[in-house]
C-alpha cells in the first residue's frame, strides 16, 4: 500500500526527516551544541542565585552571618567583615553574569554559524548533484522550482527547522534546569 504524499506527518517523522539531512560532523556539532547549552545554562541560573544570595545577604544581614556554610568560609580563609563579604559576593556575582552573558551571545552566534555551515553544506551537494546528473534529466525539470529548491527551500530548512529545533532544545533544557534548581 503506497503512502500518500499528502498525509500529515508526525511531529516524530518529519524531526527525523529534517534531522537526516545533516552529515554525521553536523549531528556531532548539534549535540556539543547542547551540551554547551546546558552549560550556558546552569551559568545563567548560577547568576539568578548569586544575586537572589546578594540581595537577601543586604536585606536580612543575619541571613549571611548565621549561614553554615559563610561561618565556614571565614573559618577556612579568616574573617571577613559582612562589608568586605558582601562586597565579595557582589564582584562574583557580577564575574558570573558576565560569563552568563558571554556564553549567551557565543551560544546565539554558534547557532547562526551552525545553521549557515548546514545550509552552505547542503546547498553545494545539491548544486553538485544537479551539475552531474545527466541532461536528459535537466530536461524532464522546471528549471524555475530547481532554483527555488536549491535558494529557498535550503535556507527555511537550514533557518526554520535547524536552527528552531536547536532553540526548542534550549528552552527545553532551560526549563530543566530550572526545575532541578526551584525542585532542589
Amino acid at each position: 500500500m503506497a503512502k500518500n504524499p499528502d498525509a500529515k506527518m508526525s511531529f516524530f517523522s518529519l524531526l527525523g526527516s529534517g534531522l537526516g539531512l545533516l552529515t554525521r560532523r553536523e549531528k556531532l556539532g548539534a549535540l556539543v551544541l547542547a551540551v554547551v547549552m546546558v552549560i550556558v545554562n546552569w551559568l545563567a541560573m548560577g547568576a539568578v542565585v548569586a544575586a537572589l544570595l546578594v540581595i537577601g545577604a543586604i536585606v536580612q544581614p543575619e541571613f549571611l552571618t548565621n549561614n553554615r556554610y559563610f561561618i565556614a568560609f571565614n573559618d577556612a580563609f579568616g574573617p571577613f567583615s559582612f562589608e568586605k563579604s558582601v562586597g565579595l559576593m557582589a564582584s562574583a556575582t557580577i564575574i558570573i553574569v558576565i560569563l552568563s552573558t558571554s556564553g549567551e551571545w557565543l551560544l546565539e552566534f554558534s547557532l547562526n554559524r551552525f545553521g549557515a555551515r548546514c545550509q552552505s553544506r547542503l546547498a553545494s551537494h545539491l548544486m553538485e548533484r544537479c551539475v552531474y546528473a545527466p541532461y536528459s534529466w535537466y530536461l524532464t525539470r522546471n528549471s524555475t522550482a530547481l532554483a527555488r529548491f536549491l535558494y529557498d527551500d535550503v535556507a527555511v530548512w537550514s533557518r526554520s527547522f535547524i536552527q528552531r529545533s536547536l532553540s526548542i532544545a534550549d528552552n527545553v533544557i532551560k526549563a530543566i534546569v530550572v526545575t532541578i534548581v526551584v525542585l532542589r
